[in-house]
């Protein structure tokens, strides 16, 4: 009868624990799934259908623009935004380097009224655009949130992108990959 009553509680206890590990398991796959889904990322095997902007200054970029340009820089970032500001410093010494050498496009998911008035704050190596249509925009660049990306762009194709917060690492790795572009006209993985 002891045998049988402590089989019983040993069976159910690891009937339960394997209700709890499932569920946990599921619950994950779940999150992952859900983060996956809102993470924006555009690939190189993405073609970009959507590049109509404004710039603060008035000047216009469009699809046609970006397919002209051998290589382009694009960053895309928002207002206010903690790591988009700590980024404009990184983005700053790329547009030094390569900025004469190629288009810079500064991409602010807002309206051009906040952009002007960001771009009036802030010491800016580069011009500052707005989308025209910005779901539209959004929905090319596969944008789910409004974290900082930097694009080095082959046409109207990425050729590397780099997603959040830039570290001075991150910034050579960039320009190392910029440059390996502009040279060869391909970046190493």
């Amino acid at each position: 009868m002891n045998k049988i009553r402590i089989l019983s509680l040993l069976t159910f206890t690891l009937f339960l624990f394997s209700l709890f590990l499932g569920i946990s398991l599921w619950k994950c796959m779940k999150v992952n799934r859900d983060l996956a889904e809102k993470i924006p990322f555009v690939t190189s095997n993405d073609i970009i259908e959507y590049f109509d902007l404004t710039g603060v200054d008035e000047s216009r970029a469009s699809l046609q623009d970006l397919k002209d340009q051998d290589q382009s820089l694009i960053f895309i970032f928002s207002r206010p935004c903690t790591p988009c500001n700590q980024n404009i410093i990184f983005w700053n010494k790329i547009a030094q380097i390569i900025g004469k050498k190629k288009k810079i496009y500064g991409i602010i998911l807002s309206d051009l009224t906040e952009a002007y008035n960001f771009s009036q704050k802030a010491n800016l190596e580069f011009t500052v655009y707005v989308p025209d249509d910005l779901e539209k925009f959004k929905k090319s660049w596969k944008i789910k949130t409004d974290h900082s990306k930097t694009i080095l762009m082959r046409r109207d194709r990425p050729a590397s992108t780099f997603i959040g917060n830039l570290e001075a690492e991150d910034t050579s790795k960039f320009i190392t990959k910029a440059r390996e572009l502009m040279e060869t006209g391909r970046t190493k993985p």
